[in-house]
């Protein structure tokens, strides 16, 4: 028994696309979206360029918002993993910002993830990657609510002050990068941690 032929592109084999999208963030990391094309990008991940148009469509475009959405999905899991647990949580909250610091510190300063870069570069005019980058912090800020609302904040507080951390770690990264000070991340952090703590239980008969 036989399947029908395919009369498009051949499909890449397996990981290629994982290699696109890699390679994508790499670049998007050290040069920011307009600072590379799609020859670097196909030489940087091995593929063909029929490969990354079977894959995406919608071609650097497309790869960068995969890029994007896939380094948030993977912050929100780092995030989950570190801070879920209730007590302990400002503990917990300077170990996550210290792997931070250190990855962006090992990477001579380049690295920190594309979504800071590629969000100040796309944010009109690039309608796709602006909503990839809508979504990607949508899903930190989700994890970092979660962490949040576990220690006792109320849904609303842990809502803005997950938009809180968000926009200051952000900040943070950008200035670690610009001054070669990755200690900077921690003086955020460290800065932060009052608002983290968990919420005294009310006294009895009160309302």
């Amino acid at each position: 028994m036989g399947g029908k032929k395919r009369t498009g592109p051949r499909p890449a084999s397996p990981g290629t696309k994982d290699r696109i999208v890699l390679a994508a963030t790499g670049l998007l990391e050290e040069r920011g979206y307009h600072g590379f094309g799609l020859a670097e990008l196909l030489a940087a991940s091995a593929a063909p360029k029929g490969s990354l148009y079977y894959h995406f469509p919608g071609g650097k475009e497309e790869v960068a918002a995969q890029a994007v959405l896939a380094g948030a999905e993977a912050t929100a899991g780092r995030i989950r993993g570190k801070l879920d647990g209730g007590p302990g949580l400002e503990e917990r909250f300077l170990e996550f910002v210290a792997g931070l610091a250190a990855e962006i510190e090992a990477g001579d300063y380049t690295a920190g993830g594309p979504l800071t870069i590629v969000a100040s570069e796309t944010s009109t005019g690039f309608p796709l990657l602006n909503e990839a980058c809508r979504k990607a912090y949508d899903l930190i800020r989700e994890a970092f609510m979660e962490a949040l609302f576990e220690v006792g904040h109320s849904g609303e507080e842990s809502l803005d002050l997950a938009l809180t951390l968000c926009s200051a770690l952000e900040g943070a990264i950008i200035l670690a990068r610009t001054y070669h000070r990755a200690d900077f991340l921690d003086q955020v952090a460290r800065t932060l941690l009052p608002l983290l703590g968990p919420v005294p239980a009310k006294a009895a008969g009160t309302s």
